[in-house]
């Protein structure tokens, strides 16, 4: 396989492990519903690729709750909760720098 068919396998398995975190946080309270429904589980995807970039630029995890704060109170209009928030973004910054670290 190509090199550059590899990097964008594993950029593709990058993004959908933040989509998993962010069903995960799930600020709307809306990923059990869609699951009984049988889905569809893509209501926080359109957000995964920014994150993506601020962790290959190294965002601390301050930065991403900040971001993810931004993102309910500007697109989502929900009243951010800060435990989920950093709980969220600590795990997303770690699996991030432990992925990094085996790559």
């Amino acid at each position: 396989m190509a090199v550059g068919a590899v990097m964008r396998r594993d950029a593709v398995r990058d993004i959908e492990r933040i989509r998993e975190f962010l069903r995960e946080w799930d600020p709307l309270g809306i990923v059990s519903a869609a699951a009984e429904r049988g889905g569809p589980f893509d209501e926080y995807d359109s957000y995964a690729s920014q994150i993506m970039t601020m962790l290959r630029h190294e965002c601390s995890v301050e930065e991403l709750v900040s971001h993810l704060t931004r993102v309910q109170v500007e697109f989502l209009e929900v009243e951010p909760v800060a435990e989920r928030d950093i709980e969220v973004a600590k795990r997303i910054v770690e699996w991030w720098n432990e992925h990094k670290a085996k790559s």
